[in-house]
């Protein structure tokens, strides 16, 4: 990731779906952002550079595989973060994460959960057909 800070999405605490989070256990986030992300963010986005990228079935369930907190806290926010956040480099997959995309796209992101500053990268996978998908946030890591 590139040494700058970028666009700093602040996250509401104070929303519903944040006091859920607090009422839940660790698999219960988990739920609870996978139902999210499949009830309100499947579809079609523009990234910030114009790039078309969709959020899918998939998109929910590799995002909240993993119960990382700040993670899950931020799960409202991926369109925002699509469209917002600066793009860094583009890779060949290794097909050990996921044999459906030949290349990565990585945008940096940084989200203010709390007053913690957590530096992310969006993982993009990019098909055959030239699809960009939404497929996860790795690393995210507090600054």
């Amino acid at each position: 990731m590139s040494d700058f800070i970028p666009n700093i999405i602040k996250v509401d605490l104070d929303a519903d779906i944040q006091k859920q989070f607090d009422s839940a256990s660790p698999k219960g986030r988990s739920r609870i952002s996978r139902q999210y992300i499949l009830d309100n963010l499947r579809g079609v986005y523009n990234s910030s550079d114009g790039k078309v990228i969709i959020i899918t079935g998939k998109t929910a369930r590799k995002f909240a595989s993993i119960a990382y907190e700040p993670k899950m806290r931020i799960t409202p926010y991926l369109v925002d973060a699509l469209q917002n956040a600066v793009f860094e480099y583009i890779s060949n997959s290794d097909k050990l994460r996921d044999d459906d995309f030949d290349k990565f796209a990585y945008y940096s992101i940084t989200f203010d959960i709390g007053g913690k500053l957590y530096k992310a990268l969006l993982n993009i996978g990019i098909d055959k057909n030239n699809k960009w998908t939404l497929y996860d946030i790795n690393p995210m890591e507090e600054i």
